[in-house]
């Protein structure tokens, strides 16, 4: 769900704070120690980092790049 959030957000098309939405939705797990969350934040911030590019698939199809989801 938390793909589909950032995916759904990420993909509005002319909302001006979408980035910083991004952002505030991950800062919120930042303090959470669950394996999942790290990574789904380490995703995040390379989506935003300009390293990885949107793709539908990993961001709201709920596959990352071969990553499979518990």
């Amino acid at each position: 769900m938390l793909y589909y959030i950032i995916g759904t957000t990420y993909s509005e098309p002319n909302k001006t704070n979408k980035l910083e939405r991004i952002k505030f939705y991950a800062e919120k797990g930042a303090g959470v120690k669950h394996g999942d969350i790290k990574i789904w934040r380490s995703h995040v911030a390379e989506l935003l980092g300009g390293h990885s590019e949107y793709n539908y698939n990993n961001w709201r199809g709920g596959v990352y790049a071969g990553y499979k989801f518990t």
